[in-house]
């Protein structure tokens, strides 16, 4: 079953950090830290750990890059597809170095 994700971005990021710093049990995955980190994964389709760490704000650029990077993958593979019939384009897009899309399923 596929399932739909908002993209990580940093307005997302810095509204959940906002909230996290709000709580009692800041920086732990404790009481109403872990209903925010549970909500945030769920929103973005992203880790626990990559979820607390948005929290705490460490490492946000790293995930919301490689989120938001491997979603124009994704649609950048789906038009090479139909353009191409197999994906070959890609190559010309990303460079081969990029070219593994993996799907949620």
């Amino acid at each position: 079953m596929n399932r739909s994700f908002l993209a990580l971005d940093k307005k997302i990021a810095k509204e959940f950090h906002k909230c996290a710093e709000n709580t009692k049990e800041y920086p732990y995955d404790q009481g109403e830290m872990r209903r925010l980190r549970i909500e945030l994964q769920e929103l973005c389709g992203i880790t626990e750990l990559e979820a607390l760490n948005v929290l705490i704000c460490r490492n946000v650029s790293d995930y919301i890059w490689k989120y938001n990077v491997g979603s124009i993958r994704h649609l950048s593979t789906k038009r090479s597809k139909a353009l191409c019939g197999d994906g070959s384009g890609l190559n010309l897009i990303c460079g081969s170095k990029y070219s593994q899309v993996v799907e949620d399923e």
